[in-house]
């Protein structure tokens, strides 16, 4: 249904500058199984504003002009550097308390792109309401069910979050006054079929209860002008990615290592059990692993990934 597209459109355009939107896809070529996973919407199209409650895309207005009557915690702003060779955009988010606080707040930072367009099916779009006995959707009622791919073009497609949907533990110290400034880094590699020209940033501040008290938003440019704010002695955000996922035999682990400590990589079942452990020397960079499953049932298991201090989990079907 394109209620949720014609809703974050117009906030979108109402709200610029105070408004980041963020569109999770389910079951098409757009889907990233970890935003899924952690927003868990029972049906599409849902709205949360702020990571609150589950509602229809009609009510995002009026829960957002709530919201942002509330004085955040924090600022963040974005900083960016682009590294285009290798496809590469390391982000610096840097955080301005304007309050004293303590608890488990953490950074979380996703990656969106506009202006997505694809040629299989798995990007037509479904339309309730097609040729207008549902009424007026922004221009929807007037195409069939569905859209075909070719007259498609997605906006706000959440393409990664770092570290994970919860967010960086450890982010902050314990207690944090007003006035301190802090600031993490993040390193997202740019999938080949991503347009840097249309990619965004948005970071946010997740609170001790899982809500989001605040955002920051920057397409690649506007971080660039911002500056990216290395830091000595500051550990980049541990990513991985694991391909193809679900996986039969064999799957691939892409992994940053810093060059300087050992990998550990360990495969647990739900219930906790290892089932693997593989240990590899420093890696510097972005390198890619393999992954022998030829022991391992069908099912669903945890891959966490160790590099010195730290650690990554995801999740890994087996078929």
């Amino acid at each position: 249904c394109p209620r949720g597209t014609v809703a974050m459109d117009k906030m979108s355009h109402d709200y610029d500058g105070f408004f980041a939107g963020i569109a999770v896809h389910n079951g098409d070529p757009m889907a990233v199984p970890v935003y899924d996973d952690g927003l868990n919407l029972s049906s599409f199209p849902g709205s949360v504003t702020d990571r609150g409650n589950v509602g229809d895309p009609s009510g995002i207005e009026a829960e957002f002009l709530q919201r942002i009557t509330q004085d955040p915690v924090a600022f963040l702003t974005n900083g960016a550097e682009y590294d285009a060779t290798n496809r590469i955009l390391y982000v610096s988010v840097k955080v301005d308390f304007q309050t004293n606080v303590s608890g488990d707040y953490r950074i979380a930072c996703a990656i969106t792109e506009d202006s997505v367009t694809g040629t299989t099916s798995g990007y037509n779009q479904v339309n309730y309401y097609a040729g207008g006995g549902s009424g007026v959707m922004g221009g929807y009622e007037s195409l069939p069910n569905p859209v075909p791919a070719t007259q498609m073009v997605y906006d706000h497609v959440a393409r990664n979050i770092l570290p994970s949907f919860a967010g960086q533990a450890n982010s902050f110290p314990a207690t944090v006054n007003a006035g301190d400034s802090h600031i993490l880094i993040f390193i997202f590699n740019l999938d080949p079929t991503w347009n840097p020209d249309h990619i965004n940033i948005v970071s946010m501040l997740v609170e001790p209860s899982g809500r989001i008290d605040n955002a920051g938003s920057a397409t690649i440019a506007e971080g660039t002008a911002n500056g990216y704010l290395a830091i000595e002695n500051v550990e980049p955000v541990l990513q991985i990615a694991i391909y193809p996922n679900p996986a039969a035999n064999q799957a691939f682990l892409e992994v940053s290592g810093n060059g300087q400590d050992a990998v550990q990589v360990m495969i647990t079942d739900l219930m906790g059990k290892v089932v693997s452990t593989e240990n590899y020397p420093a890696i510097n960079g972005l390198t890619t692993l393999s992954m022998n499953l030829t022991s391992l049932s069908a099912g669903m298991y945890n891959v966490q990934v160790q590099i010195g201090a730290r650690i990554e989990n995801q999740k890994l079907t087996v078929k």
